[in-house]
């Protein structure tokens, strides 16, 4: 039995040394060193801004996952799936969750493999093609992950993540010198408005600019710096925040295996936010300034690049790749150094996806503690869930159908419209279990309706709007009607019983919260301070970075940067301390189960210590 426990959920030691850094590298490693760098390229320096996902990502799971642990213990509960379906009463509400899921893992797994494929290709000079590449690729996260599952992955959490680190601090320093140092990296910057468009922000946003050195306003239609092209749609201030929340989102869902893991959840607190946060927040932004933004040879532009194209277009594209073989030239420990660094990144990202799909779909399998023979058939159930996931992923890889970065579009987007129920279940018991159901699916047909993939769909029909309608990333289209269906649903409807059900959940959250520490009026103003720091950082205030230090064209700059790069970094410096501020404010958790329980019985039957 103890194999199948362990295969999801392994031994407390090792799982509070590895999450904080192998989850981090699991979730961003990839974003790092191929997506955001690849965004950055498409549109200049206004790509940066997705590097800070990683504090949002953070603050989100930090406000998260300390209830959600709470909500999966009370419920007994071993997988995302079966805590949603104890937690809203049953039905369907769970099974529907965790297909959505799998929908999204899928094509993501997909391309994951692809651009592994790419990367080998390119650093075997094409004596190994690509789909040859890809198979390679999925064995190996066949072999490393169907055998032991998320205790494998957790084993190798912290190695793969030392590793990364020293890697990418290798690569910045290889393409820091590559650009010629700091006269160089300046004239990089000064080069890419020759590059970009220019255009106007009709009065929002420092008037005049090119596209690579500033965002554009609030929302801008059909005009100016927002014109839709075949290139994407130009970066605004709301695409900044969308676009945000779309890959926040993402990674907020692939993160929940971890909070399944966790015995002691004390884990989940700085420690974790600072790895996140700090060290791979700071990958990202280095992975957008120098490898995308500073025009390496491989990597710069060689034409007039408009807009922002589907994000997942990243993993088709081969730029990076041969960027970074060019980084490491003749040198053999330069290949070596740079390929484990890229191969840890695809490697720790697919195992997450992989072992993701399997959380969702444990629930459908079995019920815990059903003794020995149970365990064994649960253990083979989840072995033979990686494999036919990963198999699925590598037929759609190499297949290669034309729209899958439209597919990939649509998974990242899947993320925000899945996290509505267990914020539900963290915070919000009116929330019902047909809103539950519906509303994620109400989401995804609105992204759907607002990306490329349902465009031809919704012709027939006449739809008169275009993609990413109003430079809004189609994620947050799909959030807004996912709310606005969930609220009325729960409103006009829903069980009385199953509301106070769910009632007694957050009854004992206060509870245990009560118990742990005393209240604190300062803790009121986390949500004010995370939502100031969104709006100016990732959101419409971002426009202030444009030109708050210099002008956002070339010439004299403070700092003898763009000035939107000096904000992208200082909205970084400041997203490093509202971590710090959320791991002190945010109400402590028990360090045990048995701690927990020992804290919902009556003061006078308690446990001596």
């Amino acid at each position: 039995m103890a194999a199948a426990e362990h295969y999801l959920r392994p031994e407390a030691q090792a799982t509070s040394r590895a999450l904080p850094l192998g989850a981090g590298v699991s979730l961003f490693a990839v974003w790092a060193l191929f997506g955001v760098p690849w965004i950055t390229r498409q549109s200049g320096l206004a790509g940066g801004y997705t590097a800070l996902t990683a504090i949002g990502t953070a603050a989100l799971f930090l406000l998260l996952a300390r209830r959600l642990w709470i909500a999966k213990t009370l419920a007994h509960a071993d997988s995302p799936m079966r805590l949603i379906s104890v937690y809203y009463g049953g039905g369907p509400a769970g099974p529907v969750w965790a297909l959505l899921w799998l929908s999204a893992v899928i094509p993501m797994l997909a391309l994951t493999m692809i651009l592994a494929g790419i990367l080998v290709e390119s650093f075997s000079h094409g004596a190994i093609t690509r789909e040859t590449g890809a198979g390679l690729f999925a064995l190996l996260i066949m072999f490393s992950a169907a055998p032991a599952g998320f205790a494998a992955m957790v084993r190798m959490g912290r190695v793969q993540g030392m590793l990364f680190i020293v890697g990418v601090i290798a690569i910045a320093a290889l393409g820091y010198s590559a650009i010629g140092g700091w006269d160089g990296f300046q004239r990089a910057m000064q080069n890419l408005a020759s590059q970009e468009s220019w255009g106007t922000t009709g009065g929002h946003g420092g008037g005049d600019f090119s596209n690579a050195l500033a965002i554009s306003g609030w929302i801008r239609n059909a005009s100016g710096m927002a014109k839709i092209s075949d290139g994407g749609v130009i970066w605004t201030g709301t695409l900044v925040l969308s676009a945000n929340i779309a890959i926040a989102g993402f990674l907020l869902i692939l993160a929940l295996p971890w909070i399944f893991a966790v015995e002691r959840p004390g884990v989940l607190g700085r420690r974790l936010g600072m790895a996140w946060a700090g060290w791979m927040g700071a990958a990202m932004l280095v992975g957008a300034v120098l490898l995308g933004a500073s025009n390496l040879p491989a990597g710069g532009a060689t034409k007039q690049i408009i807009g922002v194209n589907e994000f997942s277009a990243a993993f088709l594209d081969d730029s990076t790749p041969l960027l970074l073989l060019e980084l490491a030239g003749a040198s053999a420990w330069k290949l070596a150094l740079i390929g484990v660094t890229a191969l840890v990144a695809l490697h720790a990202f697919a195992n997450g996806l992989a072992l993701a799909g399997v959380s969702a779909l444990n629930g459908f399998w079995g019920r815990p503690g059903d003794g020995k023979r149970e365990g064994a058939r649960t253990l083979a159930f989840n072995r033979v869930s990686v494999i036919s996931l990963i198999a699925a992923s590598l037929l759609i890889a190499l297949a290669e159908p034309g729209d899958l970065s439209h597919w990939g579009s649509l998974a990242i987007s899947t993320g925000a419209q899945l996290s509505v129920p267990l914020f539900g279940i963290a915070w919000f018991p009116r929330l019902s279990r047909a809103a539950a159901i519906a509303g994620p699916v109400a989401g995804l047909v609105a992204v759907l309706a607002t990306q490329p993939l349902g465009q031809p769909l919704l012709g027939l029909i006449g739809a008169p709007w275009p993609a990413w309608p109003y430079t809004i990333h189609p994620a947050l289209w799909g959030l807004g009607v996912n709310l606005g269906v969930s609220i009325l649903l729960s409103v006009t409807g829903g069980r009385a019983d199953e509301r106070l059900a769910r009632e007694q959940f957050h009854r004992r959250y206060k509870k245990i919260e009560s118990e742990l520490a005393a209240p604190d009026g300062r803790a009121a103003m986390t949500g004010f301070f995370l939502a100031g720091w969104a709006f100016f950082a990732i959101g419409p205030g971002a426009v202030v970075g444009n030109d708050i230090f210099s002008a956002p064209g070339t010439g004299n700059w403070e700092f003898s940067i763009p000035s939107i790069l000096v904000w992208q970094v200082l909205a970084w410096i400041s997203g490093l301390a509202l971590i710090t501020y959320l791991t002190e404010r945010i109400p402590p958790v028990p360090q045990s189960v048995a701690s927990l329980e020992d804290l919902l019985r009556e003061p006078d039957k308690r446990r001596e210590p």
